[in-house]
């Protein structure tokens, strides 16, 4: 019969405690913003027709947004 490790053995990794100590995450956990009922639906009509998110990015990044439509001039095709 298999002995069980017990809380005694001090060489014994739990194997849950070796899986969760190898996984990293390569996800972001989501932004979360709170907004009044008439705040939301501002922000829907300012988005028209464009996901509440996308509209977000755009206004947030909207420098950024524009230096990545210019092409750098070592990509120009020749």
């Amino acid at each position: 019969m298999t002995r069980l490790a017990s809380s005694k053995d001090s060489n014994v990794t739990p194997v849950f405690t070796k899986a969760s100590l190898e996984r990293t995450r390569t996800t972001l956990s989501p932004l979360t913003l709170r907004l009044t009922k008439d705040e939301r639906a501002r922000l829907e009509e300012l988005a028209k027709g464009i996901t509440l998110s996308a509209y977000v990015r755009a206004c947030v990044f909207a420098e950024d947004a524009k230096l990545r439509k210019t092409r750098p001039a070592d990509q120009v095709a020749e």
